[in-house]
């Protein structure tokens, strides 16, 4: 009878710690497939927004706090704001850019992307790191390096 209390009361924490676990992990969002369609929009309005000269676009895209970093072509570290950037687009101007996204990846409300623009000669790959605010996806961060093509 003893063992069986014991096995019992094994049984009860077993269950007790799985439901925790459990209550746990369904308190974590999984991302559905809405998310990974709306985090690709907003890329797509900054893609559309720098190629085709919409300087709307990529405000909508970025947050107002966004850093752009890069290290120039002469090793240097460089950044600028994303007012900066925004006021270098010139308003209506295509820019022969395409770009596309090479991987998503969404934890809640946190998600970064790769993504890759052809540009002339280079190629321009973007990781881009964005928040769900208010309920719409936007870009806070942007790290970016350049290659030649080959």
């Amino acid at each position: 009878m003893m063992k069986y209390r014991i096995l019992n009361i094994k049984n009860c924490v077993c269950v007790l710690l799985t439901s925790i676990t459990l209550a746990i992990c369904s308190v974590q969002a999984k991302p559905t497939l809405n998310d990974y369609q709306n985090v690709a929009l907003t890329i797509q309005k900054y893609f559309d927004g720098t190629q085709f000269g919409k300087k709307a676009l990529v405000k909508e895209a970025f947050t107002e706090t966004l850093f752009i970093q890069w290290i120039n072509a002469e090793g240097e570290f460089k950044s600028r704001d994303a007012s900066s950037y925004i006021g270098n687009i010139t308003e209506g101007k295509h820019t022969p850019r395409y770009g596309h996204i090479v991987s998503i990846d969404i934890t809640n409300n946190a998600a970064s992307a790769k993504v890759e623009i052809d540009w002339g000669e280079r190629t321009i790959s973007d990781y881009l790191l964005l928040l769900k605010i208010d309920g719409k996806w936007k870009i806070t961060n942007k790290i970016a390096t350049v290659e030649p093509k080959q």
